[in-house]
């Protein structure tokens, strides 16, 4: 039988196909579950999707007692909440042939966490900063397991892992590969087509609240995203800020993120630039529009600039 995770109606809607790792929890202002909610319903008639690998495991998520009951703080209290042992019996998942010993199935867990990394270091660092530790803690933990069925789980967290990982990178292919997908002026702002002037429209724009007390930001878990502050943007007082300069520097970053694995290898980018990627997204757009007024101060050499020129086409000395 295949199962589903189902958001109660006042949580986000999460993305298709989304489940909650082992130890995930709730953001408490997404209020509680409703009384009677099933978070895992099943799927009926839908069959279990074909082995990636050796052969399909029913892996048994009753742990103790038949249950493994996980504690999540919500709004107005604690409410314990069976995520993984609602689907009562079974749950079917692509892996290997169902160990026989704990020492097999951490077998199976170094496996797939190499698998995960492998993808991980061929896709231009995709969600690198972000995925790594998840991977990471998963393997660690499965290691200092004594059961069959917690390596199990731990192995499961780490194929929720890539699979979120294979849909990241899937996106961002698609961003960079494909057709530009942000040529409309969706916030109708002049500030938008400057970015689209730049970025040809590969770029997503917004104006919001997510960067804090900086002018802007790009965030790991949107790499193709930048945003403004809207603390600033039409506020007499910032006049003076010169939003070409700042979304040139946000777009520097972008692309930093599209050959993050390239720059963390890149000796020129360590020797250079001391690995600081503000300083290097600085000489970048001065690489490009000799006018940019620096964001950081930064003093930018010829060979600086040669080097962050080079970064804009994925060029780099190993």
């Amino acid at each position: 039988m295949v199962y589903r995770f189902n958001s109660p109606p006042n949580w986000p809607t999460p993305p298709a196909g989304w489940a909650p790792d082992a130890g995930w929890q709730p953001d408490p202002s997404w209020g509680p579950v409703p009384d009677g909610w099933s978070l895992w319903v099943d799927v009926p008639g839908e069959p279990a999707p074909a082995t990636a690998r050796k052969s399909r495991v029913g892996l048994v998520i009753g742990i103790v007692a038949g249950a493994a009951v996980l504690a999540l703080v919500v709004a107005g209290g604690v409410a314990a909440v069976s995520f993984l042992t609602t689907p009562p019996d079974t749950v079917t998942v692509e892996g290997f042939e169902s160990p026989r010993s704990v020492e097999e199935a951490k077998d199976n867990l170094q496996k797939t966490y190499d698998e995960a990394v492998e993808f991980l270091d061929s896709h231009h660092g995709i969600m690198r900063s972000v995925v790594l530790p998840d991977l990471n803690d998963a393997l660690e933990d499965g290691k200092e397991q004594t059961s069959i069925d917690l390596v199990e789980l731990r192995t499961i967290t780490i194929m929720s892992t890539q699979e979120r990982m294979t849909t990241s990178a899937e996106e961002w292919e698609e961003i960079w590969e494909g057709e530009p997908a942000f040529t409309d002026n969706r916030s109708g702002t002049d500030l938008e087509d400057v970015l689209d002037d730049y970025t040809g429209g590969t770029v997503d724009f917004a104006i919001d609240s997510v960067c804090g007390t900086a002018t802007a930001c790009v965030r790991d878990r949107a790499q193709n995203l930048v945003h403004l502050n809207d603390l600033y943007v039409g506020n007499p007082a910032y006049a003076h800020i010169d939003y070409a300069d700042v979304l040139l520097h946000e777009f520097a970053h972008v692309v930093q993120f599209k050959y993050e694995l390239e720059l963390d290898e890149s000796p020129d980018f360590a020797r250079l630039f001391n690995s600081d990627v503000e300083f290097h997204a600085d000489c970048m757009s001065l690489s490009l529009k000799p006018d940019f007024a620096t964001a950081y101060g930064s003093v930018c050499t010829p060979e600086h600039l040669a080097a962050a020129k080079d970064a804009w086409d994925g060029v780099f000395t190993f």
